[in-house]
């Protein structure tokens, strides 16, 4: 789903849908790059989900529209050098370096994430889910509606990757390099920030904002870098998703995106960034190869069982439903984890002494 109009078949080759072809660079040639795309999508779903870590784990706020500034990074390299863009064609080619645009996106998606920031770091709970959830919507649909600059519904196709210059290192195989790479840069750099000053004042803000103002924080200021931060490493990974398959269009970002990359730091959360690791690289699995296996399995038990309503099962039509499910155990599993054992509770009571 992540990948759009991108088809991953069982043997890991990756194909353009037929009727985007035409719209594409390729110019009606499939593009075959045996299993590094998928090796890709797990990197980058690391890269998303650490970056989500920071805001969602590191200073606790619920943020329902990630997949907003993965959107911004991947057109912010589109635009900046993709063939059909009215941007690139007005820079000079120093500009246009795949590389800079990589950072480019980074930095452009931080900066919205500061503009969005400064509304609603103020605001709490749901209503900050609310107001989070709306921005991840509203951003694919401007997209949609600027097909003059983005292409609109069609996409924007011809979008270079890297390339390692001297050592003959490029396209497909650089892209996928570039993830990798980003990916650990972006958990080196979480854990970098855990430990660090800022770490703290997350850490203290995500507790209680009062008790973290009274001690010299500032709690707004606080919550925005996590949310520019956050949303710095979303176009990051955005730009190399847009470099590695050359291509990118709306639908490509609507909120299965964000609720993928929250379910994995739901699930892995209590681990830190490591479990933000493990739980981005179960839902890659789970994407990329568990829901054809499990859809199978389920259309055999239907066919022997003559039902019809297991043979007509399709788990990827019902992302929704299984992230859904995975979010809600996950939180019930840390839930019951943060609650104290009987016997702690009888000897905190033993403890308690008795008024006079």
């Amino acid at each position: 789903k992540i990948y759009g109009n991108i088809n991953v078949n069982g043997a890991g080759a990756v194909q353009l849908n037929p009727k985007w072809v035409g719209a594409s660079a390729i110019g009606g040639t499939n593009v075959t790059l045996s299993a590094m795309p998928i090796t890709a999508h797990a990197g980058q779903m690391v890269t998303l989900a650490v970056g989500l870590t920071i805001v969602v784990g590191f200073a606790g706020l619920l943020d329902l529209g990630y997949a907003a500034f993965f959107a911004i990074g991947s057109y912010s390299a589109a635009l900046l050098t993709g063939s059909g863009s009215r941007i690139a064609l007005a820079l000079p080619s120093g500009v246009r370096e795949p590389w800079l645009a990589l950072v480019l996106g980074g930095i452009v998606a931080a900066a919205f994430g500061v503009i969005f920031g400064l509304p609603s770091v103020r605001t709490r709970g749901e209503y900050l889910a609310i107001v989070t959830l709306a921005f991840g919507e509203i951003v694919p649909l401007v997209i949609w509606h600027l097909p003059d600059w983005t292409g609109g519904p069609r996409g924007m196709s011809g979008i270079p990757p890297p390339s390692f210059g001297p050592l003959g290192v490029g396209g497909a195989l650089a892209s996928y390099s570039v993830a990798l790479a980003l990916a650990a840069l972006t958990c080196l750099a979480a854990l970098r920030l855990s430990g660090s000053r800022i770490g703290r004042a997350w850490a203290a803000v995500r507790e209680d904002d009062t008790a973290a103002a009274s001690l010299g924080i500032n709690p707004p200021l606080v919550k925005l870098l996590a949310f520019a931060i956050g949303a710095g490493f979303a176009g990051v990974a955005g730009a190399g998703f847009a470099q590695l398959f050359s291509y990118v269009e709306p639908s490509q970002f609507d909120f299965t995106v964000s609720l993928m990359v929250l379910a994995a730091v739901v699930i892995g959360g209590q681990w830190g960034v490591l479990g933000a690791v493990l739980g981005a690289l179960a839902i890659a699995a789970y994407d990329r190869f568990l829901v054809e296996g499990i859809t199978a399995g389920l259309h055999a038990l239907g066919a022997l069982l003559n039902s019809s309503a297991l043979s007509a099962v399709d788990l990827r039509q019902h992302n929704f439903i299984v992230f859904g499910v995975a979010l809600l155990l996950a939180t019930l599993y840390r839930a019951r984890a943060n609650e104290p054992s009987a016997g702690v509770e009888a000897a905190e009571l033993r403890e308690e002494p008795i008024p006079v």
